[in-house]
């Protein structure tokens, strides 16, 4: 069986490679990092994602497209933001927040427990 793929959307640098690395050691393929919401959406579509780390603001805009794709595919998705949850959009406040500075094993906690109840994922030829 595969590893579970992770989206990481991350527009710093450094902060993208680290999630990278760090969900690396605990086992899991990740798409990503992307800085930006085009390039998220992309891999959503493409890549079989078992679930999603989310920076809220991405430079020139914020990730709420993607955060409402993730939504629509039934894909489980963590932010991860400097934030509070109170300026993140209404309808994706339930969703795990973890502050920057992130704590690596909350990070790899919280995303296994996301992949272990990972609803059934849309399939996409319904809406083809």
């Amino acid at each position: 069986m595969a590893a579970p793929c992770i989206l990481v959307v991350e527009d710093e640098p450094l902060i993208g490679l680290d999630l990278r690395y760090t969900l690396r050691e605990r086992g899991f393929r990740v798409a990503g990092p992307y800085a930006d919401v085009e390039g998220a959406l992309s891999a959503v579509r493409r890549d079989q994602v078992a679930a999603a780390v989310l920076d809220f603001n991405l430079g020139r805009g914020d990730s709420t497209r993607v955060a409402d794709a993730l939504a629509k595919e039934g894909i489980p998705f963590i932010w991860i933001t400097g934030m509070a949850r109170s300026a993140l959009p209404h309808r994706h406040r339930n969703r795990t927040v973890l502050t920057k500075p992130y704590d690596s094993h909350a990070l790899g906690f919280a995303l296994q427990q996301l992949v272990e109840q990972e609803p059934a994922r849309k399939d996409h030829s319904e809406s083809a």
